[in-house]
This record gives C-alpha cells, sequence and structure tokens, in this order.
C-alpha cells in the first residue's frame, strides 16, 4: 500500500519546483531555446504550437515533450495560461 504524501512534503516540492522555475526563467527566458535543447520528431500540432520529443543538450538520457509557441503568436503573458 502506498503511503500518502504529508501536506508538508507536498509544500515543500512545489517551492522547490516554484524556485527552480523561477531560476530557469531568469537564465533562459530570452535564450535560443535550440542551444539549450535537442529537438527530435514532432509528435503533435495545434493551434498554439508544435510539440516535439526531444532532450536537454547536457543530459540526453532524459526526453522530454518539448511545446514551441511563436512568440508572435503570443499577445499578452494571460494567453501562456
Amino acid at each position: 500500500m502506498v503511503e500518502p504524501r504529508s501536506p508538508t512534503k507536498s509544500v515543500k516540492v512545489q517551492s522547490q519546483i516554484d524556485e527552480a522555475y523561477e531560476i530557469f526563467m531568469k537564465k533562459y527566458s530570452n535564450a535560443n531555446i535550440r542551444l539549450i535543447y535537442e529537438f527530435e520528431a514532432i509528435i503533435g500540432q495545434g493551434s498554439f504550437g508544435t510539440v516535439r520529443k526531444g532532450c536537454l543538450k547536457k543530459k540526453k538520457g532524459v526526453k522530454f515533450a518539448i511545446k514551441t509557441i511563436a512568440k508572435e503568436s503570443i499577445k499578452k503573458v494571460s494567453d501562456i495560461e
């Protein structure tokens, strides 16, 4: 049987995720993502962007689904949500 997570651990994990996200955004928000990720096959497309399989160039063993959205298609920050 799986033990339920305590709320304290969940809050701590979310805090760590938030902190990592902020660090990432400060460092990479204006960077060319092709310098960070290695892109592979397209796995999906929609009206908002394209999803590809890929990995970090520094850690090729970990695969991600990477969604790209053209900057021109974003009108304001609230459109991203």
